[in-house]
């Protein structure tokens, strides 16, 4: 997942889209999906958040892009699952500091859903 948050970024500084990474994004939607099916069944913490909260930005910058798993997210309730539930691991804080992974990625998960909520908190 680090790698596909790295090619996102990349993706946005160079200002355009590469056909290869919605290409991407487009066939492996299941498998992008999948980890966080598992999380609204089993409330994830320490190293296993962190990962959960980067599919969740991989997710938001990637279906910004690729109209096929935006369409996959909506399908699945992803946003509604893990951003509206009062008892989402997204807004939960557990107890002690959380790792320096936890804050950026919760930061760039922020910055996605100001850059659209209407897909996010609709």
């Amino acid at each position: 997942v680090n790698g596909l948050l790295a090619a996102l970024h990349c993706d946005a500084v160079r200002g355009g889209t590469s056909a290869a990474l919605v290409a991407i994004f487009s066939s492996q939607g299941e498998a992008l999906l999948s980890p966080l099916k598992a999380v609204s069944k089993k409330r994830p913490s320490g190293a296993a958040r962190a990962d959960a909260l980067a599919y969740l930005c991989v997710l938001s910058e990637a279906s910004a892009i690729c109209p096929a798993l935006d369409k996959a997210c909506a399908a699945e309730k992803i946003w509604t699952t893990t951003l509206k539930s009062k008892d989402s691991f997204v807004w939960d804080c557990e107890e002690g500091a959380p790792s320096e992974r936890e804050l950026l990625l919760s930061a760039r998960l922020l910055l996605g859903i100001i850059g659209r909520p209407s897909v996010h908190l609709s």
